[in-house]
């Protein structure tokens, strides 16, 4: 019987760096799809701190930039229930 020899995981060494060339659309490509996911990122953290606020004025956890609650009708006495 041939003695086992455990094998060695193969590793690629090398020195030298890997370039990317892109094409003029696809550099227009990338910067677009880097910009549009700024652009909804941001929007979504807007959209979150303006949930937040509307939420903490509902439950009165924020009392400053709140608006203000709205009028109540006036009770009619003349009215009966």
């Amino acid at each position: 019987m041939a003695a086992a020899v455990p094998l060695q995981p193969q590793v690629i060494r090398s020195s030298e760096n890997t370039q990317l060339t892109l094409s003029r659309w696809q550099t227009i490509g990338a910067v677009a799809v880097v910009v549009l996911i700024a652009i909804g990122a941001f929007s979504m953290a807007t959209y979150g701190y303006v949930a937040a606020r509307d939420w903490g004025c509902k439950t009165g956890t924020f009392q400053s930039g709140c608006p203000a609650p709205p009028p109540r009708s006036p009770v009619r006495t003349d009215i009966p229930a």
